[in-house]
């Protein structure tokens, strides 16, 4: 594994709060593509991709999970929503989230349940409705397809349990996911996954939040929190 240290216009690009766990370079077309992973301090990581160009680093992704550039064309059926799911579909997800908590072991997932919030949010989801809301397992590019879909945020008290709480990564920090359960505002609870911590080393889906812990986590690093109803999954478009 390459060293951080190797690269210092790129180490000046990411988080001084995360500690990087992993330096991957990848050859594409010609070009340089290095990937850092970083973990945060009882909090989950996050993937930085970067273009080099000489000794000059360009910051081109940040994500939960970002993916190095495929070679050659790939062609992939975009994902398509045809409005939201039923209130009787939303319960199942809220009834799943609650029976996953400490049985749902997450390590199966990106980076060793590290970079996981994303896949265990959609598995809790496929488990409950047979349904995936999307193939990613990073929050910018599942909100990003949100509102490609047409997905409307909506205040959380107007939604019910089993609709989605997400902080999506921005340039100022990596995101987050979860599923909305019982309560009223601020202390309505939150379930998502648990990432490996030093107190608590097993990754697996837990209620850790709540609505006001949720979005003033996510507030302290400049980031937005959104409230939506779960999407109803149409045909592929192409």
């Amino acid at each position: 594994m390459n060293s951080i240290d190797h690269y210092p216009g790129l180490k000046a690009q990411l988080d001084p709060k995360g500690k990087v766990s992993k330096v991957e370079t990848q050859e594409r077309g010609g070009q340089t593509y290095i990937r850092v992973t970083q973990h945060f301090a009882d909090h989950e990581g996050g993937q930085y991709l970067f273009k080099m160009a000489a000794q000059n680093a360009e910051l081109i992704a940040v994500d939960n999970v970002v993916e190095f550039p495929s070679e050659g064309t790939v062609i992939q059926a975009a994902i398509s929503y045809s409005g939201t799911m039923s209130d009787s579909d939303h319960a199942k997800v809220a009834q799943e989230a609650i029976d996953q908590v400490d049985k749902f072991k997450t390590g199966d997932g990106p980076d060793h349940g590290n970079l996981a919030c994303m896949w265990a949010c959609r598995h809790v989801v496929f488990f409950a409705v047979n349904v995936w809301i999307t193939k990613s397992d990073g929050t910018a590019t599942f909100y990003d397809e949100l509102q490609r879909g047409g997905m409307k945020p909506e205040k959380a008290d107007n939604l019910p349990p089993g609709a989605l709480i997400i902080s999506p990564t921005t340039s100022k920090g990596v995101g987050h996911v979860g599923i909305l359960g019982a309560g009223k505002g601020g202390d309505r609870l939150v379930y998502s996954n648990h990432s490996p911590s030093h107190r608590d080393p097993v990754a697996r889906w837990k209620q850790n939040y709540t609505v006001k812990t949720f979005t003033d986590a996510h507030s302290a690093i400049g980031l937005r929190t959104y409230f939506y109803r779960l999407p109803m999954v149409g045909p592929a478009v192409s």
